[in-house]
């Protein structure tokens, strides 16, 4: 599916070495040494900076796809400066109900290494069912050569507070892997001294988006295993979990609640309402609910992304 893009869009070295290429876009790799310092950043927190789109790309043929989108940054030199775990903010122009122009804003968090420099690349689903997505679409319609608005890095939860604790459980769903994406493979190229376990829900097997790094993240790194979860396995001899992601299957692939573990979730509405409750609408952690807080994990111990 994407054969040549490597040949289009050679990989970009960072100072002390390379990013690896997955699928034809940039990710981090783990085997490259942390950096001692990273260049000043190409955009800013405090406003509206437009790139333009160079590359696009649909990674899966779904009812909601997953596009990539790959914005270059104003210098090949320059890094978009994002610090684990961040984000960063676009908008999308919309009509507002009084017929007034307006935006519609999302976060949105790069798949591509913080000192990946020249571009970074966004993996976004594209929802079309059951109402279509304000902002995804807008990004579905772009073609190569315009340009979308972005804002950040936005910071959420430090790498150096993660690895305070001993284990840490990522769970997601769909596009919710892009910030545990970010954790896990910076946590394991700088040799963290952590446990990484990850459950991983998607639609079916066919909207697993990096798959292929993620098996091989966990067949290099003993502290780092994933498990799959799909609502309908399309194979017999699929291995994973299937239907919703339960009591049972939290119990046996997250850490242990107490003070030496994390658990970190990123993912749409109900999965977050059944597993931890969602964040509040001043975007504030809120109250931990759902299965976790019947495992016994309290809000020390789990942040929503």
């Amino acid at each position: 599916m994407l054969q040549g893009i490597r040949a289009r869009f050679p990989t970009l070295l960072a100072a002390a070495g390379a990013t690896a290429a997955v699928g034809g876009y940039v990710v981090w790799t783990a085997t490259r040494p942390a950096l001692a310092a990273t260049p000043a950043s190409a955009l800013s927190p405090d406003e509206w900076r437009s790139l333009k789109l160079v590359h696009k790309e649909q990674l899966t043929k779904t009812t909601n796809p997953v596009w990539l989108f790959r914005f270059a940054l104003p210098d090949e030199k320059q890094v978009v400066g994002l610090p684990v775990a961040s984000c960063l903010l676009t908008r999308a122009p919309i009509t507002k109900k009084d017929g007034r122009p307006g935006w519609a804003i999302r976060p949105y968090t790069p798949i591509t290494a913080p000192d990946a420099r020249g571009h970074f690349d966004l993996a976004i689903k594209v929802y079309k069912q059951p109402s279509p997505g304000k902002v995804s679409t807008f990004f579905e319609g772009l073609s190569v050569g315009d340009s979308a608005d972005f804002k950040g890095p936005l910071p959420k939860l430090s790498l150096s507070d993660i690895a305070k604790r001993k284990e840490v459980g990522l769970v997601a769903g769909g596009t919710g892997l892009t910030p545990m994406l970010q954790v896990a493979t910076e946590a394991l190229r700088q040799g963290l001294p952590l446990k990484l376990s990850f459950i991983f829900a998607n639609v079916s097997e066919d909207d697993i988006v990096m798959r292929k790094h993620l098996d091989g993240l966990a067949a290099k790194h003993d502290n780092f295993r994933v498990y799959y979860v799909v609502d309908k396995a399309t194979s017999k001899s699929w291995p994973g979990g299937v239907g919703f992601i339960t009591k049972d299957m939290l119990k046996q692939h997250l850490p242990h609640p107490g003070p030496d573990s994390l658990v970190l979730v990123c993912g749409p509405p109900g999965m977050m309402g059944a597993l931890s409750g969602d964040k509040l609408p001043d975007k504030s952690q809120g109250p931990l609910t759902g299965l976790l807080k019947e495992l016994g994990f309290d809000e020390s111990n789990v942040y929503k992304f």
